[in-house]
């Protein structure tokens, strides 16, 4: 809660994300966004009228559809029935009705922050792209992408214009669709915005050097995620960026060219992924620990 209460900012993660589904469970025909909606609704019985939605991790890819079903949207079958939750069920849908639609919604301001500038559909879309990360198997694929694309056709006719090419609209399984559709939502990049409201800018004027990182640095960390937002500032301030990483991916090395300075995997051996994330805190004190013993060796060069 933030500005006395005025706004709201909601983690799509910690309703919808891959950390509340055991690795086994996962799978986007299934999992669904309901639960953001009923944090909305929880932020809405608070007086809330500015909702931040930020999207990221998500274990789903249902286009926001349980969301909408949990804030009163009604998607029903061509039997008149309302469809089950999953990206797999949204593929039945025939018609949705708005007239349940929580009104309060009709008073606020959303704001929807993803880091991605992915499209709804097809080969660098929701399902195709990030639909292996959140379980899916590659039959699932076209499942899902017509799933999307049906739920979209609906909101497109209500909305009266085109949302599948929008930036960003394939963030976390298309979770925004909806909101933007029905809410007048607006796609912020997040870490653009995240970067201002922490005054970022301003603490880049009082280093020598930015370190940023995540998980793995490849070809899409150069497509508005969070690193990215850091090397962009500090480029502007003119200081150097050094980026940590588990692993570095395809098209990391054109990171180089995107305002990072150096890029450092923390992996010292081959591992698994599940051994990677169980050993990351001491593996990323080792490789900052070499990082630095060669910043000192550069300085005492230098004083020389």
């Amino acid at each position: 809660m933030l500005k006395e209460g005025q706004t709201a900012v909601i983690e799509l993660a910690e309703a919808a994300g891959l950390a509340q589904v055991p690795p086994e469970s996962r799978s986007p025909l299934f999992t669904t966004t309901y639960g953001v909606g009923q944090l909305i609704a929880a932020a809405l019985d608070l007086g809330c009228r500015h909702l931040v939605l930020a999207l990221g991790g998500s274990a789903t890819c249902d286009g926001g559809a349980g969301l909408l079903q949990a804030l009163g949207v009604s998607l029903r079958d061509l039997h008149g029935q309302e469809i089950a939750q999953g990206g797999g069920p949204l593929g039945g849908v025939f018609s949705l009705d708005v007239q349940g639609l929580d009104p309060r919604l009709t008073d606020c301001s959303i704001d929807i922050l993803c880091d991605v500038t992915a499209p709804l559909l097809g080969d660098t879309g929701a399902a195709a792209v990030f639909g292996p990360q959140k379980g899916a198997t590659p039959p699932m694929i076209p499942i899902l992408n017509a799933s999307l694309a049906r739920l979209a056709s609906l909101l497109e006719a209500h909305a009266g214009r085109d949302l599948t090419t929008l930036s960003g609209i394939g963030a976390a399984g298309g979770a925004a669709l909806g909101l933007v559709a029905l809410c007048g939502a607006k796609l912020v990049p997040g870490a653009d915005a995240m970067a201002r409201l922490l005054g970022i800018d301003r603490v880049m004027n009082q280093v020598d050097l930015v370190i940023t990182g995540e998980g793995r640095l490849d070809g899409q960390t150069a497509c508005g995620k969070a690193p990215q937002a850091i090397a962009n500032l500090a480029r502007q301030a003119g200081k150097p960026v050094f980026a940590f990483a588990g692993t570095l991916g395809a098209g990391s090395e054109r990171l180089h060219a995107e305002g990072f300075d150096a890029l450092f995997s923390s992996l010292d051996r081959p591992c698994t992924l599940e051994e990677a994330i169980a050993n990351a805190a001491p593996a990323l004190r080792r490789c900052a620990r070499n990082v630095a013993s060669a910043l000192a060796v550069g300085r005492s060069f230098q004083a020389a």
